[in-house]
């Protein structure tokens, strides 16, 4: 029922990430959740977009074993949200 609702967002036009990442971390398959993480983090250039993906990136990465990642989106996260308090 939930990945249908995610494929449903997705054809009409809504991105269903990072909520499908999360999903397929609680299903217990990193490397797809990993995966997408990482794509849409890749593919996201504008800092403030990105923060709605960073936290589920944190996450995953973090659950995945993958801790310069995770530092990384974490630091990202808190320079962005640093610039957008000032």
């Amino acid at each position: 029922m939930t990945e249908a609702s995610y494929g449903e967002a997705s054809r009409s036009g809504f991105e269903p990430q990072p909520g499908l990442a999360l999903l397929r971390l609680a299903e217990v398959a990193f490397d797809a959740a990993a995966s997408a993480s990482r794509r849409t983090v890749g593919a996201t250039r504008d800092s403030l977009s990105r923060t709605r993906f960073l936290p589920a990136h944190v996450e995953i990465m973090l659950a995945v074993g993958d801790l310069p990642e995770t530092d990384a989106a974490a630091r990202e996260l808190e320079e962005t949200a640093a610039t957008v308090v000032r």
